[in-house]
């Protein structure tokens, strides 16, 4: 879903790409994420060989609400445990501070590094 929200009607290979997959993998996914419906999956009218994948309306509305995902993980993982001692407990909030800002350095570089931000 990260590739097509970047860049929208892309052939099965070239979603395969960044994220070093190939076809045969990602085709069953593909497959469930259109019977979701995420996603259109529709043969070439220059390539019959090759399946161009779009978003769907609920694909491109999902978008929105997987943007708050990586801070809830964040806020959830790294929530102070009551077991914790008071140095572990104040470490918590340094490491997610330097997760997320890890997070946000990768999202801006986009899928896999490759420059592209998300």
């Amino acid at each position: 879903m990260l590739v097509l929200w970047k860049r929208d009607k892309l052939r099965v290979q070239e979603i395969g790409e960044p994220l070093n997959l190939d076809s045969a993998t990602l085709t069953p996914l593909l497959k469930r994420l259109e019977t979701a419906p995420l996603i259109r999956r529709v043969r070439s009218t220059e390539d019959e060989r090759s399946v161009l994948v779009s978003l769907a309306a609920v694909g491109r509305a999902l978008k929105k609400r997987a943007q708050t995902v990586p801070s809830h993980v964040l806020c959830a993982v790294f929530a102070p445990s009551e077991q914790a001692s008071g140095a572990e407990a104040a470490a918590i909030p340094a490491s997610a501070a330097q997760a997320l800002a890890s997070g946000r350095r990768m999202s801006a570089q986009g899928v896999a590094g490759h420059g592209e931000p998300m």
